[in-house]
């Protein structure tokens, strides 16, 4: 079936020639109206000039997707210009939609199923809190992750989460205890891209992860974070509220480290574990999930962060950070920050370096006062800058002469 027409004006002056036009394959053209497969049709100048003359454009093409090219417009010793066309020839669309029911469900994945409609394949659409409120547009190629917030994302906050002929997804990269709407849209394409054919309004249905955090200990050695094999139990689609725990009692280097959120952190029983960040400028931000102190290093224990590739460890608001141990930033730009006043505390007995090659300020700019130091705890300062606003003293003499003799030897404490 032939598109809707489009216009077009053409004119000429100081012409030496007549004006042929001709469009490209599966186009057609006509000055009057009457389309005839008769193609190129010409423009007869008179005195050098055609006056401006309307060309009525449309598609008329049986192949299937992008059909798209240029009418040409020649006459001897002129500019020859074109005019670019592209339309989409559409598979036929579909007639019954597809119904969604849920599979299983964890903090961080749901099983969505889809069965029931007449298409050759179906695209499934994800978005947190409220309804999917954009449809996939004809004609359009559309990419999936099953990682939610990874495939191409449709209006504002709609994520392509699965296309293709099959019946059911896992869905991944979910927020615990957040609900999740979804709607799925049938539609034929006849194995040709830019030939989608969307069956609209889509089968829509929600549903909750669970918000039940799991407990996951280091098996790795030194490992990556990301291999789920170095987590027991085997840590395959990591949540918002997963409890992480490095207590083996050895010394570990865990490397490729993400940009994650977590609810909990914890070193003990003499475990030394040294964080490699995966990519520059990316944190690890915990969020709590029990009620216990958020991140803790035991009085036996050391938690490192050092790389030249600059890594944070962020503390949300509400989360409590407890150090009996010893903390170390080196290498590069690291942080260890809270979003609360008071919301990290440094025990008697408890250490923090801003080592070799660290930059920066340990704590950050945020918040005022969201790290204690309580009396007995040390700052060792050998690089990086300092700024005292950012950290409560609390009866600190021995805190205050540790960080000035190591800073600046010259200095005395007050």
């Amino acid at each position: 079936m032939p598109s809707a027409v489009q216009t077009y004006t053409v004119d000429g002056t100081d012409l030496t020639a007549d004006i042929s036009i001709a469009p490209p394959t599966g186009y057609e053209i006509s000055p009057t109206g009457a389309f005839t497969p008769t193609n190129p049709i010409t423009l007869t100048q008179t005195a050098g000039t055609v006056a401006s003359t309307t060309i009525q454009v449309r598609m008329n093409s049986a192949a299937l997707g992008v059909n798209a090219g240029n009418i040409t417009h020649t006459s001897a010793g002129s500019n020859d210009p074109d005019v670019a066309v592209t339309g989409n020839v559409l598979a036929p669309e579909p007639t019954i939609q597809s119904t969604i029911t849920f599979g299983a469900v964890t903090n961080s994945t749901i099983v969505v199923n889809f069965a029931g409609g007449n298409g050759a394949n179906r695209i499934l659409v994800a978005k947190a809190l409220t309804a999917v409120d954009s449809d996939p547009v004809d004609g359009t190629t559309y990419t999936a992750n099953s990682i939610f917030g990874s495939g191409t994302q449709i209006g504002t906050g709609n994520y392509v989460v699965y296309v293709g002929a099959g019946n059911t997804q896992l869905v991944s990269g979910l927020t615990a205890g957040t609900t999740y709407h979804f709607a799925v849209y049938e539609f034929n394409d006849g194995a040709t891209a830019g030939a989608e054919n969307y069956l609209i309004p889509g089968g829509t249905g929600n549903q909750a992860t669970i918000d039940v955090p799991v407990i996951y200990t280091w098996i790795g050695g030194t490992g990556q974070w990301i291999t789920a094999t170095n987590w027991a139990p085997t840590r395959l689609f990591p949540a918002t509220n997963d409890i992480l725990l490095f207590l083996d009692g050895t010394t570990e280097i865990v490397t490729n480290v993400p940009n994650q959120t977590i609810g909990q952190l914890h070193v003990s029983l003499g475990t030394q574990v040294t964080l490699w960040a995966a990519v520059s400028s990316t944190a690890l931000t915990i969020t709590g999930s029990i009620a216990l102190d958020d991140l803790t290093v035991d009085a036996t224990s050391g938690l490192t962060i050092d790389s030249p590739i600059g890594y944070s460890i962020n503390l949300a608001t509400g989360t409590t950070g407890v150090i009996d141990g010893m903390i170390t930033l080196k290498g590069g730009i690291h942080k260890l920050t809270s979003a609360d006043a008071g919301g990290i505390t440094f025990n008697s007995g408890a250490s923090c370096t801003a080592g070799t090659g660290f930059s920066g300020n340990a704590f950050g700019s945020g918040t005022a006062n969201s790290v204690i130091f309580t009396s007995g705890s040390v700052y060792h300062h050998v690089s990086g800058v300092i700024l005292f606003h950012w950290v409560s003293l609390h009866q600190l003499w021995f805190f205050k002469r540790e960080v000035y003799s190591e800073w600046n030897p010259m200095l005395r404490p007050l």
